[in-house]
């Protein structure tokens, strides 16, 4: 299992947080059988299908970034690239056996219009399968709560508000009210897991942190490590990060306990 963590930092060298948070991601989905034809919506770049399901070809992968979009046709995962708006899919009703997405559907503004897309392209018992930050991600992260005892209320709640606004999530929902939402647009079975343990997203967090607000010359860490002459830099530390990752990698969450993050499996 230690192989998704290394082959996932060697994917993401400049930013070992997000490495950390989709390997685990991989941990858990590798697990999921999904049926084709297939549609990824965020598709992004195409790294994390890759690095998921390596050799498989997805039928379809969407995005609604051209410049990612291109990306991913380059890496050959797709059989067709689509630039697309996941709230006006333009593709027919009951197209796919599977949708597919992974950390997208927290930075879609308008939900529940893309949930309802989604819904219209599946065929009749088919599987929504996507990964979201759970009500959890405020409460559990590092810097939230570093303020709070230090008895600084307000500056958490603009902690949040600026995190918020940086990594654009435009909300944070409990399994119970995703139930209540998928239902409501016509599935007729969802299933929720929980993942990324409290300590696991804290460290997340403070790594996070330190790659993007560290400055040297103006320039964040994260930026000077895609500099193509400083990227071995990144790739050297891999080692490194392993050692250190390895072990909030490795933590499950107790019988009851919740998490950071969202697994959802919902029928049509």
């Amino acid at each position: 299992m230690e192989k998704i963590l290394w082959q996932s930092l060697a994917t993401y060298p400049n930013l070992p947080s997000l490495a950390l948070w989709r390997a685990i991601e991989i941990k858990i989905l590798s697990k999921i059988k999904i049926t084709p034809p297939v549609l990824d919506i965020g598709c992004g770049d195409g790294s994390f299908a890759k690095l998921i399901y390596k050799n498989r070809i997805f039928e379809v992968g969407c995005d609604i970034i051209k410049e990612y979009a291109n990306c991913a046709k380059k890496k050959g995962i797709y059989s067709h690239i689509s630039v697309n708006d996941a709230c006006k899919i333009s593709f027919k009703n009951a197209s796919f056996s599977t949708v597919f997405s992974n950390c997208v559907f927290e930075h879609i503004q308008n939900y529940q219009e893309a949930l309802e897309e989604v819904y219209r392209v599946l065929k009749p018992g088919g599987s929504f399968i996507t990964t979201v930050p759970s009500e959890k991600f405020h409460e559990y992260l590092y810097y939230y709560n570093f303020y709070i005892r230090k008895g600084k209320k307000d500056k958490a709640e603009k902690y949040l508000s600026d995190l918020d606004k940086a990594i654009e999530h435009f909300y944070y929902k409990s399994p119970e009210e995703w139930k209540t939402l998928l239902l409501k647009i016509g599935f007729v079975s969802i299933k929720t897991h929980y993942y990324i343990p409290k300590e696991t997203e804290q460290v997340w967090n403070r790594i996070d942190n330190f790659y993007n607000k560290k400055r040297i010359a103006n320039y964040s860490l994260r930026k000077i490590m895609t500099m193509r002459k400083l990227q071995f830099i990144a790739k050297t530390m891999i080692p490194f990060s392993m050692i250190y990752l390895s072990k909030y990698y490795n933590k499950t969450l107790k019988p009851g306990e919740k998490g950071g993050a969202l697994l959802i499996i919902a029928i049509k």
